[in-house]
């Protein structure tokens, strides 16, 4: 799963995020300089998940929004893995 993070997220307080996913092995980190959400990185930190824009006010806010996702994500691949 690929996880797109603004670089310029509110001047860069985006490395603590960055370093809590890059323990995620299921995770692809990638790093762009624009993901086309005028302002939103100088506003809150956000990164954008299979297309999705997750943001909160910090990283440390933004980080279980991301493992919810993710969980989410896992659960429902389980559930379709048995109805097939």
């Amino acid at each position: 799963m690929e996880v797109k993070i603004c670089p310029n997220n509110t001047a860069s307080k985006s490395t603590w995020l960055k370093d809590q996913l890059s323990q995620h092995s299921e995770l692809t980190i990638t790093n762009r300089r624009c993901l086309n959400y005028c302002g939103q990185c100088i506003v809150e930190v956000f990164c954008i998940i299979n297309q999705q824009n997750i943001a909160s006010d910090s990283s440390e806010n933004l980080y279980p929004k991301i493992r919810n996702m993710l969980k989410a994500t896992k659960d429902n691949d389980r559930k379709d893995q048995k109805t097939s």
